[in-house]
């Protein structure tokens, strides 16, 4: 989901959309450094959404004249 679709996630990953279908249908076992990546996507996805929110509790704070 924080990849968009599977077609994102191959690019993303460097890899084909079939391997990462079978993934994540468990037809097949994820290579560590496929996972370590993958981590590596989800950990960016989360920096960029607790600064989005710091920034928007930013500008109520501003606007309530905290």
């Amino acid at each position: 989901m924080i990849a968009g679709d599977e077609t994102a996630l191959a690019k993303r990953l460097g890899v084909p959309v079939p391997a990462v279908v079978d993934w994540l249908l468990g037809n097949r076992p994820v290579p560590t450094d496929i996972f370590l990546r993958a981590v590596d996507v989800v950990l960016a996805a989360s920096k960029q959404h607790v600064e989005a929110v710091s920034e928007f509790l930013e500008q109520v704070r501003r606007r309530q004249g905290y």
